[in-house]
């Protein structure tokens, strides 16, 4: 009877609010295809990455960090220098 009593009441306030409910349904709506979105968005992204990243190989990967390391590190020694 209470579990009749609770439905009743709440299918009188959706009748009484409709615009209430209709935009809380939208919200949920709109908030649950962001997060769906936003996931596969971040899904994508990763995979474009990986395939980058396996398409450069390990020897130029490993080329081009140390490259970058050996860059900074005399930017850092010329900045010494000249102080």
């Amino acid at each position: 009877m209470k579990v009749y009593r609770t439905i009743r009441t709440a299918l009188r306030a959706l009748r009484r609010n409709p615009m209430r409910a209709g935009l809380t349904a939208l919200g949920i709506i709109i908030g649950v295809a962001a997060v769906i979105a936003m996931m596969e968005i971040g899904k994508g992204s990763s995979a474009a990455i990986q395939r980058t990243i396996a398409s450069m190989g390990a020897n130029n990967l490993l080329e081009s960090l140390f490259e970058s390391v050996l860059s900074s590190l005399s930017q850092v020694f010329h900045a010494a220098i000249l102080v």
